[in-house]
Parts: C-alpha cells; sequence; structure tokens
C-alpha cells in the first residue's frame, strides 16, 4: 500500500511539473507573438510571385501593405535583384500609369488610411537570355533590423506568349466603305478594354501613299488625338476619317488602325473602295467664253459636255443664270448617263437657245451655265453682246436722214431772207 501511494504521489508530482511547464511555455509564446506583432505591426499581400513572361514582354505585379496595429506607422519598401537579374529595370512606384518611384510608406489608422497599393514594375534588360530570374520583395517597420522578405521568380521564355484573352479589342459594324473619289471615307470603330486596369492607348493609322487621316472620339468631332486614356473594362467609339488624293485611281485602298499600350498592340484592318473619279467639264464648240446675239431673236450655241474621270456620271442637267426677261432653252435638256470620255472617244453635244427681249439695251450681259450631274457639276459664264435689229438700224438711218433734211431746208429758207 505504501508504494502504491508513493507512485501516485510521484504521478501527482509530475503531472503539476508538466502543468508548470506549460504554463510557462504558454506565457513565453505570448510574449514572443506580442513582441514580433511589435516589431511588425502591418501585413503584405503578393498575390502572385511566380510569373512567366514572354519576349519583350514587361510584368507589373501588384503590391498590397496594410497597418494592422492601432498606430501610425513608417515602412521601408524595396526590391533586391538576385543574379542574373541585375540587368533588369526593376521599380516600385505609387501609380501604374503616371506614379512615383517608392522607398518608403506611410500606414495610418482607419479603412480610409491603413492601406496602400503599390506596383511592381519589372522589365527585362535588351539580349536576355531564356530563364529564371529572381527577385526579392522586402519591408521593414522604420527603425528596424528585421525585415519581411517575399522571394518573387520570373520566367523569361524565347518567343512571345499568345495573350489567354486579348487587354485590348478593335471592332467595326462597316470595315469596308465605298465612295467615288473625291469623297471622303469615314468609319466607326470601337475599343474595348477587357482588363480590369486603366490604360493610355496611343494610335497609329497606316493609310497608302498620299492619303491623310484622323482620329476623334465619336461625340467630340473637333477633336483629334494621338493617345488616350481608357478606364478599366470600357469601351470608347472612335470616328475614323480617311482622305485619298485628288486624283486617286479606281481601287480598293488598304487601312489599318492600331492601338497600343506600353505592353500589348492590336490592329484592325480597314479598306476604302473608290468607285472611280468623276470631272464634269463643258465648254462652247468655238472655245470662246463670249458671243453675240440680236435682241427679239433666238441665237443657238453648240456646246460640247464630257467626262474627264474614269466612272460614269448619272442625270447631268442644266440650270442658267440669266438677265430678267432673257429665255434660254436646251436641247437635250438631260443625259441620263454620261460615260467617261477615255472609254467613249468623243464628247456630248448640246444645243443652248438663247433670246433676249426686244427691247434689250445694247451692250453685254453675263449668261451663267450649270451642268450638275448626281456625281459632278462644272459651270460656264459667257458674254453675251446683244445688238438691235437690222430693220431698226435701217430706221435710225432713216430718221437722220429726215433730220438733216429738215436741217437743211430750215437753212436754205433763211438764207434766202
Amino acid at each position: 500500500m505504501e508504494k502504491c501511494s508513493f507512485k501516485i504521489c510521484v504521478l501527482r508530482d509530475k503531472s503539476i511539473f508538466l502543468a508548470i511547464v506549460l504554463m510557462l511555455f504558454a506565457f513565453l509564446f505570448t510574449q514572443y507573438s506580442v513582441a514580433f506583432a511589435a516589431s511588425r505591426p502591418f501585413e503584405v499581400h503578393i498575390p502572385y510571385t511566380g510569373l512567366i513572361l514572354g519576349r519583350g514582354e514587361n510584368a507589373e505585379i501588384e503590391i498590397t501593405i496594410k497597418n494592422t496595429s492601432s498606430q501610425d506607422c513608417v515602412v521601408d519598401v524595396g526590391v533586391i535583384k538576385k543574379e542574373p537579374a541585375s540587368n533588369w529595370d526593376v521599380k516600385l512606384v505609387s501609380s501604374k500609369w503616371d506614379g512615383h518611384g517608392v522607398s518608403q510608406v506611410r500606414l495610418g489608422k482607419g479603412k480610409s488610411l491603413n492601406e496602400v497599393e503599390l506596383t511592381l514594375s519589372l522589365k527585362p534588360g535588351k539580349n536576355l537570355e531564356p530563364g529564371l530570374y529572381h527577385f526579392v520583395f522586402y519591408a521593414s517597420l522604420k527603425g528596424s533590423k528585421s525585415r519581411l522578405e517575399i522571394p518573387i521568380t520570373v520566367e523569361l521564355k524565347g518567343e512571345k506568349l499568345a495573350p489567354v484573352r486579348e487587354q485590348l479589342a478593335l471592332e467595326s459594324s462597316y470595315p469596308v466603305i465605298e465612295n467615288p473619289a473625291g469623297s471622303d471615307f469615314s468609319y466607326e470603330v470601337s475599343l474595348k478594354n477587357n482588363t480590369k486596369d486603366s490604360k493610355i492607348v496611343s494610335f497609329e493609322l497606316m493609310l497608302p501613299n498620299g492619303w491623310s487621316g484622323s482620329i476623334t472620339p465619336r461625340w467630340e468631332s473637333g477633336k483629334k488625338i494621338q493617345s488616350m486614356k481608357l478606364e478599366g473594362s470600357s469601351t470608347e467609339r472612335l470616328a475614323i476619317t480617311v482622305t485619298p488624293p485628288k486624283h486617286v485611281d479606281k481601287g480598293r485602298y488598304p487601312v489599318k488602325l492600331v492601338a497600343k499600350t506600353d505592353n500589348y498592340e492590336t490592329s484592325i484592318g480597314l479598306s476604302a473602295v473608290v468607285t472611280g473619279t468623276y470631272k464634269l467639264k463643258i465648254l462652247p464648240e468655238t472655245q470662246r467664253l463670249n458671243f453675240e446675239t440680236t435682241a427679239g431673236k433666238e441665237t443657238t450655241l453648240t456646246l460640247y459636255i464630257w467626262n474627264d474621270g474614269t466612272a460614269p456620271i448619272d442625270n447631268v442637267e442644266f440650270f442658267v443664270s440669266k438677265p430678267d426677261g432673257w429665255e434660254v432653252k436646251f436641247d437635250p435638256q438631260k443625259i441620263e448617263r454620261l460615260e467617261p470620255y477615255s472609254l467613249k472617244g468623243k464628247p456630248n453635244q448640246v444645243k443652248m437657245t438663247v433670246k433676249a427681249p426686244e427691247r434689250t439695251i445694247p451692250g453685254d450681259y453675263q449668261v451663267t451655265l450649270t451642268a450638275s450631274g448626281a456625281q459632278s457639276d462644272d459651270t460656264l459664264a459667257l458674254r453675251a453682246t446683244v445688238k438691235v435689229p437690222t430693220n431698226w438700224g435701217w430706221f435710225g438711218v432713216l430718221v437722220i436722214v429726215v433730220v438733216l433734211a429738215l436741217l437743211f431746208g430750215t437753212f436754205w429758207k433763211l438764207k434766202r431772207r
């Protein structure tokens, strides 16, 4: 019985000892945790610590630093480049597009002040060999020798990688426009940002030689742009205006719009179909811009009209600006279709009949003729010299003779007296 009691006592002493050891361990662990938390009152979150880049690509990693204490704190931050990554351009910036370099952040209290977002920009140097490159992001409380280190690995490939999803997308409902020569070609293109981040997009318009063009926001026609800021998950409509040379040949011409960011490029192909040139010409048969007419009588002029372009001109009609009371008629009054002179080989003839009123005062008058088709027109200004009829001329001579006879008779009578 005494032996058993001794064992019980021993077991009881061991339990007490074990309990004391556990209590001491818990106390020390608590103190260590408190001290650890006091030395690092922040946490760092880097969602992607292993990246794969294709040739010519850059990397941008989002980093979040959050204050986990009830006091303000200042945190030193930086990046260490491990060999052979010394040729990389590495920066910590406050914003992806126009931010400044960052080496220290201040974390305040409260939800709006206790968190800071940084961007780690990684750009490979020129002529780098494919392989693994290592970096270390570190953060430490200002004045503390202890720091948090997070390794980051980048695998650089020797070829470009096809994106899982396009960052930018260009689309047009009407990529092929058909117009006659001399007309502008207008396209509406939508530019979509498929990412959640805002991007600065620059544009390049690739045109045939001699062509000109411009890019404007869809609802701001007076503003020509070469780049723009596109918010994340948003779409912008662009108006593309392309102008061909005056004497462009008939045919199909390629137009290409390129949209670029700092690490991505996409494009859309457009087409301008020139249906032909249209150049209406009109000229008198005499090649003179003046003619004579007699008051009260009709004068007929022959006009040559032709198409100096490469495509037919439809519905050619004639209009005239003339003095009041004048009559002007055309035969024919309309030409349904005027083929190119290069195909037809001769001009069309149009008869223009002009009649000035009988009592028109002799002199020069202007008659302006316009030949207008669906695709082109031409204007001709003619000077009309009006003369009096011949019978009126003889009547005038007779009047003069009578007057002279009366004067002679009067002088003769006076002389006899």
